[in-house]
Order: C-alpha cells, then structure tokens, then sequence
C-alpha cells in the first residue's frame, strides 16, 4: 500500500508537471503569435501618414519626452480593464502651445511595448527594452530604436558592444554625447531579475559599454538592484542622481520573495568616464544622505534637473499581505534636492 501511495503520489508530480510545461509552452506560442500577428498588421503600411486626433487613450507605463521644440512625443504604454492587458505601440506629438495632439503612423514601427525607456539627443528619439505585458506573463525586449524627429521614420539600432540585456522598468537619460542605462527587470516563468548595472550608449560611434568594464575592475559600492526608480541628469556637474525604485527580494531562509521599496538616493560621477584616457578620475557611485525631508520610500516617481535642483513628483509603494493581496499608497507630493 506504501509503495502504490508512493507510486501514485509521483505520478500525480509528473502529471501537474507536464500540465505547467504544456501551459508555459502555450503561453509563449500565444504570446509569439499575438507579437506576430501585430507586426503583420504593422507592416501593411506603406507611408507615413500624421493626422489630429483626440488625446490618447487612458494608459499607464508609456514613455513622454520633450523635444527641443517644446513639444512631447508619447510612445506605448499599457491598459488592463481588470481581465485583459493591451499594449500599444502608437506615437502621438503634442504641441503644448496649440494644445493640439497629433498620431503618427509609420512603417516599421516599434512592437507594442510598456515600462521601455526612451530619450531625445538632437533630431532623434531613442527607445529602449520594456516589455509586451499580457494579464499573466510578460516578453520583455532588448531592441533598441530610433525614431527621426522630423521624418518621423524609425529604424532598428544595430547593438554594438556589451548592450543591455532585455530588461524593463530601467531607467535612461542623456548626459554628454551618451546615454546612461541603469536597472531594471527581468521575469519569466521561471527567472527574475533585478539589475544595477549601468550601460552607455555613444551617440557619435554607436557603441555600448559596460560602466565597470570601462578602464576599471570594480566601482566600489552601489546602489541595491531595482527597477522604477527615479533618475535624472545634472549636466553642469556630470552627475546622475537616483533616488528609490523596487526589486523583489528573497533571502536565504525565506521560501518566497518580497518585495522591497527603497529609500535611498545615489549619484553616479561620470566625469571621469569622459577623462579617463587623459587621467581622469574614475566614475564612481556615492551614497547621499537623508538630510531635510526626504521621500518616503516609493517607485514610479517622475523626476527631472532644472537648474541646481532634482524635482520629484508623486510615486507608489506597493505592499502585500498575507493573503497576497496588494494594497498600493500613490503619492502627489513634490520634493526638491
């Protein structure tokens, strides 16, 4: 009797273990077919065509950047009704001065994409990673892409180097002639991760690199991996600040992740990576202080440099119970470093 529970028991292991790996390679078939089925569509266009339209659709996790006109181009972004996910890849431009949007529709534009990065240096837009989310897996990206600001053409960006992994909820900004990457995460069926590396684009060569494989074995101390954190560029003093984010964290002796908001603030000295042919100092990380009234710990923020100071805005800290259920705290505080 022992022996045909025994028998029974791994027969019933292998059954539900067959069920998960038919489930997963469906679910990637699925997924694969939809990207598939979107990129067929997309390719029946055959001219870029720009027309006014209404205000986009409600969406979350797109990308908003400003032009040097003062207009803003928004790419993608994300929609669950509470049973579905859809993701978008449409441009719209909005003139804040005609109060007037407009959507663009190009030949080979972009997957549909949420929580990707995106960037302006001179007459182009930069997009990077992020993912397709459906309502219960995601496919996250390593593409990289530019869109002509005054063509309104895109084209695949030829990786070069050592590129960023596919990632999402990373972070770029535009400093010098590069841009800087940081974090993000990665999350399949099976594996996640959480990143704090840093990448940098040279517009002028094409090339990526790895911040710690630049002229140096280590950068000391840095900041936790997470994604979603706020990060912003101090041009006159060659510095990136980052401040909070999220990452889901499992310790040795805990069966399951938790996750973790973070509180801390960093900025990243890059003046060095410019000079360190001419001997320079090398970049490095530095941990700032809590003084004054620092944010409570939160993810999402928005923050940008005007002038001297890092603006701030809003935020989220997610917390889960016992039940699993997530209870979310959104912020519409304003702070200033």
């Amino acid at each position: 009797e022992k022996q045909a529970a025994k028998a029974a028991k791994q027969q019933s292991k292998s059954e539900r273990s067959a069920t998960k790996r038919a489930a997963k390679e469906a679910g990637e078939q699925d997924i694969e077919s939809v990207l598939k089925s979107l990129a067929a569509r997309d390719a029946e266009r055959t001219a870029v065509t720009v027309t006014r339209c209404d205000a986009p659709s409600p969406r979350a996790n797109f990308s908003l950047t400003a032009l040097p006109s003062g207009e803003l181009l928004l790419f993608g972004g994300e929609c669950f009704d509470g049973e579905t996910n859809e993701c978008f890849n449409d441009l719209f431009r909005f003139s804040p001065e005609k109060q007037e949007w407009r959507l663009i529709e190009s030949p080979g534009t972009p997957p549909p994409r949420c929580s990707h990065q995106a960037c302006v240096y001179r007459d182009a837009l930069y997009v990077l990673g992020g993912e397709f989310a459906t309502s219960a897996q995601f496919y996250h990206y390593a593409d990289f892409w530019r869109l002509g600001v005054h063509t309104n053409v895109w084209d695949a960006v030829e990786a070069r180097g050592q590129a960023p992994s596919a990632r999402s909820g990373h972070r770029v900004v535009v400093w010098r002639k590069y841009l800087v990457c940081f974090g993000g995460f990665y999350k399949a069926m099976r594996e996640q991760r959480w990143f704090n590396d840093v990448h940098l684009f040279c517009f002028a060569s094409g090339l990526w690199s790895r911040l710690a494989d630049v002229g140096r074995t280590a950068m000391g101390t840095a900041p936790a991996p997470r994604s979603a954190c706020a990060m912003a560029c101090h041009a006159a003093d060659d510095t990136v600040l980052v401040y909070g984010g999220y990452a889901e964290i499992r310790a040795h002796n805990m069966a399951k992740s938790e996750g973790k908001a973070f509180t801390d603030g960093w900025l990243l000295h890059l003046r060095g990576f410019a000079d360190v042919d001419s001997g320079g100092k090398r970049p490095f990380w530095e941990r700032l202080s809590r003084r004054g009234q620092a944010p409570s710990a939160r993810s999402g923020a928005a923050m940008f440099v005007h002038k001297n100071r890092a603006l701030l805005f809003g935020g989220v800290h997610d917390t889960r119970g016992r039940g699993l259920a997530m209870t979310s705290v959104f912020y519409n505080e304003l702070f200033a470093f």
